[in-house]
């Protein structure tokens, strides 16, 4: 599917009543962070996964202006939902979430911020957008492979395997650079205050990237209660770490809660 001259991939599983889930992935990252997560969530929703331009098996930009990656995931959920859904977004996803939900808001029934941080705090510093590197073999771009930030992963060699491609002269990275970078427009934090639907956050309690001050930060920007929960004993990327947890926290919040148990095998689009 194209959005904006660029073709984005994007995946579905599963049918039923439940409300529908969009899953945002963050930044230099793609679809296969979020797949640890959905063999245990409850069976009866839609779930949806893409890779946003720049990353994984989407088309690249020029610029990433951050409206843009959220006119992606307005119309992913058009095409594969045909209605309002739950957009949950981690890291950069998490920015991307609101900005969706600011943008298009018939399309968003609810927001899960898992571990962003917002706004983006004073120290940040974006990683560089020289050319990623060139690896010879396929088998030593492999052995490069690593989380940003990095934590305990256990066997990341399927996720590692996923982030690769073939170049002129060897092996790469999938995503662009320059999504580091290349952002133009509105402050996704900026949006808060005009958000209209429920916002849950979800911080990992030993993650590098968010704490509760942060959490407590963007409530007074919502103007409005935020609900945190804090999962115990996780780093930024939980889904990686404890995905069954993340996943029963998704089944457990009052707005992704499923209604039915129906369930249908994943097709792939």
């Amino acid at each position: 599917m194209k959005v904006d001259g660029a073709e984005i991939a994007f995946w579905t599983w599963g049918e039923g009543d439940g409300p529908a889930l969009v899953l945002v992935h963050g930044g230099g990252a793609h679809t296969g962070w979020w797949e640890p997560v959905i063999p245990h969530l409850a069976a009866g929703r839609r779930i949806v996964s893409l890779d946003l331009s720049g990353h994984g098996d989407s088309g690249r930009r020029d610029t990433y202006p951050m409206a843009t990656w959220a006119d992606e995931v307005a119309a992913v959920i058009e095409a594969a939902v045909g209605g309002p859904a739950v957009v949950v977004g981690h890291s950069m996803g998490g920015r991307v979430a609101p900005m969706t939900a600011y943008r298009r808001p018939e399309l968003v029934e609810a927001l899960v911020i898992v571990d962003s941080a917002m706004p983006l705090p004073p120290s940040f510093a974006a990683p560089t957008d020289r050319p990623t590197k060139v690896y010879a073999t396929r088998e030593e771009a492999l052995t490069r492979f690593r989380l940003m930030p990095e934590q305990p992963s256990g066997d990341i060699s399927a996720l590692a395997e996923r982030s690769i491609r073939p170049t002129e002269g060897g092996w790469t990275w999938k995503f662009d650079a320059r999504v580091f970078t290349q952002l133009h427009g509105l402050a996704p934090e900026e949006t808060l205050p005009h958000l209209t639907c429920p916002v849950s956050l979800v911080q990992g309690e030993l993650s590098s990237v968010t704490d509760p001050e942060l959490a407590a930060d963007f409530a007074r920007r919502l103007g409005r209660p935020a609900p945190l929960v804090v999962m115990p004993g996780v780093h930024h990327h939980m889904m990686l770490e404890d995905p069954a947890g993340l996943a029963a926290i998704l089944d457990w919040l009052p707005e992704t809660r499923l209604r039915t148990s129906a369930a249908a095998p994943a097709t792939p689009r």
